[in-house]
């Protein structure tokens, strides 16, 4: 066959190139979390704003400070714009509103009457653990980031509660599409505060970032300090170990 007869390969047109990275873009968006997207997004028109402050028709004949001074103006302006709407959809995708009613109940385990004696404290009947439930459909959204844990903790003589040391922890649980039982074992301080009179519990829920452990922590403060976030809250009293079968509602 003739060279003449071949067909020659030709470069792209820039109608073709063009929706060859608008298709590369296209595929590459949902890989990336929405508030970077939407971030980027802003990135671009501010760079098509300053080169339009720059090479536009009716800008290409002003002088270098003169389209300086409109190119920070238009940076300015749509920074004031985008700041809040990034910053809405950073929250929505990693700070859970702690508004919402996730935790449906908390309450002693179910089971025998606890009772506790000697000095220290020791079980000699009943289980030792408390519980929280949390409808898990309304996390469903935040599975991927965070996994569950509860605390339950005594507040005496006044102490911080932000900074109690020594909480009851429940293991990690994950977010599942469903009403989950959290079981919380109740440590030796709390047997200890509970035979000195101490009767009136607080049960926290917190969103544990995956990759850190009920370990990496001793209070609540530390907790947040570390990634953690508290979203729900509870108490109950009146001898809420010793009547395990009155559990909150």
């Amino acid at each position: 066959m003739s060279s003449t007869n071949q067909i020659k390969k030709k470069p792209l047109e820039r109608s073709s190139f063009e929706f060859m990275v608008a298709l590369l873009v296209a595929s590459f968006i949902p890989l990336v979390p929405y508030w970077i997207a939407n971030l980027c997004l802003w990135l671009v028109i501010a760079g098509a704003a300053v080169y339009f402050c720059w090479f536009s028709r009716g800008t290409i004949d002003y002088g270098p400070w003169r389209k300086i001074f409109l190119s920070v103006c238009s940076v300015v302006f749509l920074f004031s714009i985008a700041y809040g709407q990034v910053r809405e959809r950073y929250q929505e995708a990693n700070i859970i509103p702690p508004q919402v009613s996730y935790l449906t109940g908390w309450g002693p385990a179910l089971g025998p009457s606890l009772a506790v004696a000697g000095n220290p404290p020791k079980v000699i009947s009943g289980i030792a653990k408390a519980q929280v439930t949390v409808d898990g459909r309304l996390l469903e959204k935040y599975k991927d980031k965070f996994q569950l844990m509860a605390v339950a903790l005594h507040v005496i003589n006044g102490e911080s509660y932000a900074d109690k040391a020594s909480l009851s922890k429940s293991d990690l649980v994950r977010i599942r599409n469903e009403d989950i039982l959290i079981a919380i074992p109740l440590n030796q301080q709390y047997l200890e505060e509970m035979e000195l009179g101490a009767s009136t519990t607080s049960f926290d829920l917190l969103a544990v970032p995956k990759g850190m452990k009920p370990g990496d922590f001793q209070t609540l403060n530390e907790a947040e300090d570390k990634g953690a976030q508290i979203i729900g809250k509870g108490s109950a009293g009146g001898g809420i170990v010793v009547s395990p079968n009155q559990a909150h509602p």
